[in-house]
């Protein structure tokens, strides 16, 4: 108990002294660039077009300039929305100076994005689909993201034409205007290209935590199991599984890169603080689930910017291939079951694996839901 005790302020901090954590709806100052040109700072491989793609886009925006100026309402023609409107609410994620626009004079962080404001900036796109309006016309619904967010995006008209320049995963360079569609900003887009020479995986939204810092409160956790057969478990399969590279989910709470390493961190920590205040939980069986119970993510789940799901993934999502992935390295049966059942109460047979489906849940909500300002 001493040695629990000794821990327990690095951990109340871990749990409430996240400072930098942003709530939905609040949103970060704009932080002024005034970098010369259109070059990205301290990366040579980059070579950024500026002189073709400004002809190019400038061509496009003063052709439609009245347009944006003044949109008209499209409530009629629009028709359904693919996109869930709840995860635009707030992903604020990453400081605005580390995002690539941030270093480009003139260009928009999808962070400082208002209403009825001109968006010029290099993006990446996660998501694609071409769709019809209730008129028969067709549109594209695109989601935008860089390392400050994420943002949806319709492309309304030169579709056929603009459809053929880029695929769902590509970096592009966009041109538009900011509005409000049901409360929620969403991207208008009047032209775009290709962002030659850019990585569309550096522009998938990152943590807001440093994640050197968050493998560090993983290491300790690890070393909370201290059951050498749970432990080998748990270290083996944490190896072959790189949580800061992939999201919790998809679409739901921590769903940016590296969302995957803060979410098992705080399971794992809730977890722990449990075992304290009820001994007769059995630390080490709950704290190892806790550690393992989403390693099936890194194989549902394809690389950044998309994280579209794998041929395995679509198939037996991630509960089993994570089973799959602990069968493999002999983890014993109660294991198996706590993480088997953490989306499922009804299922669990063991005091371990209804606490690690409560405090699965708790740590999604917290992330996730609004609170009033």
């Amino acid at each position: 108990m001493a040695r629990g005790r000794s821990l327990t302020a690095a951990h109340d901090e871990h749990l409430l002294g996240w400072n930098d954590f942003e709530h939905r709806g609040r949103r970060q100052p704009a932080q002024l660039v005034s970098l010369p040109d259109l070059e990205l700072c301290g990366d040579k491989r980059v070579v950024v077009p500026v002189k073709a793609f400004h002809r190019a886009v400038r061509a496009a925006f003063e052709r439609e300039a009245d347009a944006i100026r003044q949109p008209v309402a499209r409530d009629g023609a629009r028709g359904s929305e693919p996109l869930g409107s709840g995860r635009y609410e707030c992903h604020l994620r990453t400081s605005v100076s580390t995002c690539p626009n941030a270093k480009l004079t003139g260009m928009t962080t999808i962070a400082e994005l208002e209403e009825n404001r001109t968006v010029e900036g290099v993006y990446a796109v996660a998501r694609k689909e071409r769709l019809r309006t209730r008129n028969g016309g067709t549109y594209l619904a695109l989601e935008l993201v860089d390392p400050s967010g994420r943002i949806p995006a319709r492309v309304w008209n030169d579709v056929d034409l603009l459809d053929g320049r880029f695929e769902a995963g590509d970096a592009v360079r966009v041109l538009g205007r900011v509005e409000k569609f049901r409360n929620v900003l969403q991207v208008e887009v009047r032209t775009l290209e290709p962002a030659e020479g850019v990585d569309p995986a550096q522009l998938a939204v990152g943590l807001r935590r440093d994640a050197d810092e968050l493998e560090g409160f993983l290491e300790f956790l690890v070393a909370e199991v201290h059951d050498d057969g749970l432990r080998e478990v748990v270290v083996r399969a944490l190896a072959e599984a790189p949580l800061r590279s992939y999201p919790a989910t998809p679409d739901g709470h921590h769903s940016y890169a590296g969302g995957l390493l803060e979410h098992t961190v705080g399971v794992a920590t809730l977890c722990r603080e449990l075992c304290q205040i009820h001994p007769r939980l059995r630390p080490d069986l709950l704290i190892a689930a806790a550690l393992v119970h989403d390693v099936g993510r890194t194989r549902e789940l394809g690389p950044p910017p998309v994280f579209a799901p794998t041929e395995q993934g679509k198939l037996l999502g991630h509960v089993h291939l994570g089973l799959r992935l602990l069968e493999e390295l002999d983890a014993p049966d109660e294991l198996l079951h706590a993480v088997a059942c953490h989306h499922d109460a009804r299922a669990a047979r063991t005091a371990e694996a209804a606490v690690l489906y409560h405090a699965n849940q708790l740590d999604a909500v917290a992330a996730t839901r609004p609170i009033p300002a």
